[in-house]
């Protein structure tokens, strides 16, 4: 069962692929189409997991179609009813029914049918070609040694730097675009990740047209300019200086090519980002805010320390006293940098948290996105020390800080408030756009 099992990764190809004008997201000024999402996504991430398992669904495909049409082999269809119904049941098992689960995808069962046949033709070349009877069992590596002695045979290219820029495989004369990858990925591409890189092209548009109004340009010198930069960056790193690594090694060991990075919207973005900051907030209006309002200031960007929590919830999980005991619990047992760290990983309740081993890097006395107290309660704390058990609503929580850092120097500082203040503005921006995201299809 070679490509049956993407089925359970939902590495399936609607029957009728969506039309170039077909909108993922709308905003007051423009909008982006699902084939620009595909893109971007291919260009991101066609060296990594998500992407090279769908190159290889892409290419296991056109090898099975060419085999079969050479052979003139066909499914009869009560084959196909038969591995539909073991599917169902199979989904069934895991909890999920066929339809709604296709129906998420914006997938058709006559899609869904496609993609069973070409499963099936796929076992039946296999045992063609190794000589199995029809109930042997086919194993993993065999399926392997087929694919590669197909993919020799029909002069499969896949390495990034051997293809035109704008396309992920060539087998033969056929090319599949990064497009083409892009739609297979976003299949088995988790919501959350996908309205991410939504929210980020978002932001990346807005960028160009708030710079279209000012009239600033980016022009291919300045992207130029740009790569030898982070090319310089890289040089200058002593862990990749060690190691004889270079700015092209790392693109290449993620599967992307110089071309993926500066067509890709986050490059541009990144750019545009510090051409509009410097014209929005020039150095002489930073010296002024600085002059006024310093201890504010000092309070957002100066000191930090470097903080790890752990944070466990009160009601309705557990009543607050039950939170508190276990949390006192935990604090008896963190000793140590590493022993919280382990502690977090195990009790914490928060998801961030928990992804972090409880190590949330340096934070401000004014930091985003934390309560007052805690903050107040991580510049009291002394460093390596486990704070008490503090209360915030909802849950209790403990504190470690392992690390101090001092202000950044004054050029470096006004540097700081300009990126603030330009991230605020974006926010401000991207809200007054009435962002709509519009269903997956």
């Amino acid at each position: 069962m070679f490509l049956l099992t993407y089925l359970l990764t939902a590495f399936l190809i609607p029957a009728t692929q969506e039309s170039h004008g077909h909108l993922a997201v709308r905003f007051q000024g423009g909008s982006i189409t699902w084939e620009e999402f595909y893109l971007e996504l291919a260009r991101r991430h066609r060296g990594k997991p998500l992407g090279r398992d769908a190159l290889q669904f892409l290419i296991d495909r056109e090898l099975v179609e060419r085999e079969a049409k050479a052979r003139k082999l066909a499914i009869p269809k009560k084959v196909v009813d038969s591995r539909i119904q073991a599917v169902k049941k199979q989904l069934k098992a895991n909890g999920k029914e066929l339809f709604g689960y296709l129906r998420k995808r914006g997938l058709t069962i006559q899609s869904f049918r496609k993609y069973i046949e070409l499963s099936l033709l796929n076992e039946s070349l296999v045992r063609q070609d190794l000589h199995f009877g029809k109930n042997d069992s086919i194993s993993p590596a065999q399926i392997i040694v087929w694919r590669r002695e197909k993919s020799r045979k029909h002069k499969v290219v896949t390495a990034p730097a051997k293809l035109p820029p704008g396309i992920s495989a060539q087998i033969g004369s056929k090319e599949f675009t990064l497009t083409d990858l892009g739609r297979v990925m976003a299949r088995n591409l988790a919501k959350k990740d996908r309205d991410s890189i939504l929210q980020q092209m978002v932001a990346a548009r807005i960028l160009q047209l708030e710079a279209n109004k000012r009239q600033i340009k980016m022009t291919p010198k300045d992207l130029d300019q740009e790569l030898e930069r982070r090319k310089a960056e890289a040089a200058s790193n002593p862990q990749y200086k060690k190691a004889k690594i270079g700015f092209l090694d790392i693109l290449k060991a993620q599967g992307r090519t110089m071309d993926d990075l500066k067509k890709g919207s986050a490059f541009q973005a990144q750019l545009l980002a510090v051409h509009l900051g410097q014209r929005l907030f020039p150095m002489e209006f930073l010296e002024k805010e600085w002059e006024s309002h310093r201890e504010l200031w000092m309070e957002r960007l100066g000191p930090s320390r470097r903080l790890m929590k752990i944070d466990i919830l009160g009601p309705p999980k557990r009543p607050m006293e039950k939170a508190r005991a276990l949390a006192e619990k935990i604090r008896k047992a963190a000793k140590t940098p590493s022993s919280f760290r382990m502690l977090a990983r195990q009790y914490s309740e928060d998801p961030r948290g928990k992804k972090l081993a409880g190590d949330f890097g340096f934070v401000h006395r004014k930091e985003e996105g934390f309560p007052p107290e805690i903050l107040a309660k991580s510049f009291e704390l002394p460093t390596g020390q486990v704070s008490e058990v503090i209360e915030t609503p909802g849950q209790v929580s403990l504190l470690m800080v392992t690390s101090l850092k001092k202000a950044p120097p004054k050029t470096r500082m006004l540097k700081e408030i300009r990126a603030w203040l330009f991230r605020a503005w974006l926010r401000k921006k991207i809200k007054e756009a009435n962002v709509e995201f519009l269903p997956f299809s």
